[in-house]
């Protein structure tokens, strides 16, 4: 799990050219990596909220208050169509057009 988190807060992001990597991307990743740190099962994402949560319980959320250059939503779609590593442990199991949820998969 520890290499999983280290490769979530520093490898992922160096799958973006830096002219693509922004505070949303950033944030998402250290919002991923604290998820699973907490052994979190889902995290969903709005436009503007993400929610991490166990056992139907939240553990955590952030929301962005300033315009920001994406959603976390759209950060995490570009994180996942990136990286191999995150498709494999984050399935997606709710799907509408306000809120996406992913299944973390740790084992």
């Amino acid at each position: 799990m520890k290499d999983f988190i280290e490769h979530v807060r520093i490898e992922t992001p160096k799958l973006f050219d830096p002219s693509e990597l922004n505070e949303v991307i950033q944030m998402t990743c250290n919002i991923i990596a604290r998820a699973i740190y907490e052994l979190c099962d889902t995290v969903s994402f709005t436009s503007e909220r993400v929610t991490w949560s166990k056992d139907g319980n939240i553990v955590g959320h952030f929301t962005i208050h300033l315009q920001p250059t994406m959603t976390f939503s759209e950060a995490f779609k570009e994180i996942i169509k990136r990286d191999k590593t995150v498709q494999q442990h984050f399935h997606l199991i709710l799907d509408t057009p306000q809120e996406k949820t992913y299944q973390i998969i740790l084992e």
